[in-house]
């Protein structure tokens, strides 16, 4: 249930997204939803792991 997560994000067709536009983008749409800030910017795929790292260390 989604009352015991403490933020939420949807990606529809994971598979198919990431195919067409990358894992760059999908980071980017989580990290963006999570924290409700649509100007956060992903440069890099690894950049986007390290991102969800440290901004959402123990976060469900």
């Amino acid at each position: 249930m989604s009352i015991f997560f403490e933020f939420k994000s949807f990606v529809e067709n994971v598979n198919e997204v990431s195919k067409v536009s990358g894992l760059k983008k999908l980071q980017k749409q989580v990290l963006s939803d999570v924290f409700q800030d649509q100007s956060l910017v992903v440069k890099s795929v690894s950049d986007g792991k390290f991102k969800m790292r440290k901004l959402m260390p123990s976060r469900k």
